[in-house]
């Protein structure tokens, strides 16, 4: 497993112990705890999303990451629901999204 399939694992794994949906502020966060920047984290949500893994809103926000280089984050991304009802590797939370709601 290559470095980015390692990162969309996690990130994948993050939307999930999230309860299926994450902002862009949450994605934020974790680029900082992965030590990871935004291009990384654009490739990886792309990556998610060819594979229909996750869905994204149309609303995005763009983040300079060089002079004249920007990089758009979705405002929020969600697990599709075909991803939701799978299951995780050994070791990820296997819990349902939707258990975390009283």
């Amino acid at each position: 497993m290559n470095e980015l399939e390692k990162l969309a694992n996690e990130l994948r794994n993050f939307i999930y112990s999230r309860g299926g949906k994450v902002s862009c502020n949450d994605l934020l966060k974790w680029c900082e705890e992965h030590e990871i920047g935004l291009v990384t984290l654009q490739t990886v949500i792309q990556e998610l999303y060819k594979k229909g893994i996750i869905r994204k809103s149309s609303k995005k926000r763009s983040f300079e990451v060089i002079p004249l280089v920007t990089v758009d984050i979705p405002e929020e991304i969600w697990l599709s629901s075909l991803t939701q009802s799978s299951t995780f590797k050994k070791g990820s939370e296997r819990r349902s999204p939707r258990s975390t709601k009283k």
